[in-house]
């Protein structure tokens, strides 16, 4: 079983087909669906921010979307976990375009056993020295929808 963490962009941009991230958003919410969702873990934080983040974004626009679906079925196979995220020392060097939300992502990521993140969002892959030790130190791997579905 394999736990993801999957960005809110993901599961928003399947009903935006005007966004360049459309295909790769479907690309994921339909490789996770072949699989049936047997062997992948959604995880969130305890502290509700990722799940709070999910629900804002369903009542902004996608409640019948491929992405709100398939985090419906993340939830009714009992698929979530919630996990005590950890902060680090260096997050106080993360860019503040980096929110409390985003950190979230990042603190459960690193918390869970294979410390993925998948996202579309340019922020998480910018040159930054604390990203870059949490991925030295912690093996966080981030990574787009195309380079999570080669190497899941």
């Amino acid at each position: 079983m394999t736990t993801l963490v999957i960005d809110t962009n993901i599961f928003t941009l399947t009903d935006k087909p005007d966004d360049p991230g459309w295909q790769e958003s479907l690309d994921l919410m339909e490789w996770i669906g072949r699989e049936r969702f047997c062997n992948y873990i959604l995880a969130v934080d305890e502290e509700g921010l990722i799940e709070e983040e999910y629900e804002k974004k369903a009542k902004e626009g996608y409640p019948n979307s491929l992405g709100s679906f398939v985090l419906a079925k993340f939830a009714e196979r009992d698929k979530i976990v919630h996990v005590q995220g950890r902060s680090y020392p260096c997050f106080r060097d993360l860019p503040p375009e980096l929110d409390r939300h985003d950190r979230a992502f990042l603190k459960v990521a690193c918390q869970t056993p294979e410390h993925i993140l998948i996202s579309q969002d340019s922020r998480f892959y910018e040159n930054n020295s604390c990203l870059n030790r949490l991925k030295s130190e912690t093996g966080l791997k981030i990574y787009r929808v195309q380079e999570a579905i080669a190497n899941i």
